[in-house]
């Protein structure tokens, strides 16, 4: 499995291009406040409280290399409108960093996933697919489908900011969707979509990083008799981050 990890990753991510691109004058820090009104992952509801999170954003020396939070992130852009992301996603958890609501989980779930983002973009849409792999935790595998359209953009001092409506469609395999919906869940299959809106700032900060984010989630499928969303296989989520740049 690591050698088809590995395979995929050297497939999807140019990475001689990290060879050249190092330079002081690519690292960045920038330290800022992250609030969400709960702990969601594709759909299913993990943590069902607020939370805000201390949030810590470094550039690696590299244009293409950033560490945000606890995820790792490079891209590698082939043109205007293309490009790809291979992001590190080390700690996926439904334990929230301090208690705020009084429903517990059942049962702690932690895992570890490596996503790989195929991105096009036009003047007014962008479009995606995502694969993600379980690591640790699960080792399932997912698919999802992304389509974000802009239909306003204001112009500020240093960047412009976009808000876009955006459509998620997600399919998991059967790991997967047992780790995140229940696991009496015994088939792979599509497993949510989402509907929301989205406020971006390009070029300051990476359109991939929302700066607020309003959806709708729905469980879909035989998911939603999952033993860990049978009671709400529906939800609203909402996230902005607000973050100030120190070096």
């Amino acid at each position: 499995m690591r050698l088809i990890l590995l395979a995929i990753f050297v497939l999807l991510n140019p990475i001689t291009s990290l060879a050249e691109g190092f330079s002081s004058d690519h690292f960045e820090v920038s330290v800022g406040l992250e609030g969400i009104s709960n702990i969601s992952r594709r759909g299913a509801v993990l943590y069902d409280s607020y939370q805000l999170f201390p949030l810590l954003a470094v550039k690696l020396f590299h244009p293409s290399l950033q560490l945000i939070g606890s995820s790792l992130y490079y891209n590698y852009q082939f043109n205007d409108s293309l490009r790809i992301f291979s992001i590190l996603n080390p700690q996926i958890s439904n334990q929230p960093l301090y208690e705020t609501g009084d429903v517990k989980a059942d049962e702690e779930k932690v895992a570890s996933e490596w996503d790989h983002l195929l991105e096009f973009k036009t003047e007014s849409q962008l479009f995606s697919l995502l694969f993600s792999q379980g690591l640790n935790g699960h080792f399932g595998s997912h698919l999802e489908l992304r389509h974000r359209f802009t239909f306003s953009t204001l112009l500020l001092d240093k960047f412009s900011v976009q808000t876009s409506t955006e459509a998620k469609l997600g399919w998991g395999s059967t790991l997967h969707n047992q780790f995140y919906y229940g696991k009496n869940i015994e088939n792979s299959g599509p497993n949510f979509f989402s509907l929301g809106l989205v406020v971006t700032g390009e070029p300051k900060v990476d359109r991939l990083i929302p700066l607020l984010e309003l959806h709708y989630n729905y469980v879909i499928g035989s998911n939603r008799q999952g033993n860990s969303v049978s009671k709400k296989p529906q939800s609203l989520y909402f996230l902005f981050i607000l973050a100030k740049n120190l070096i």
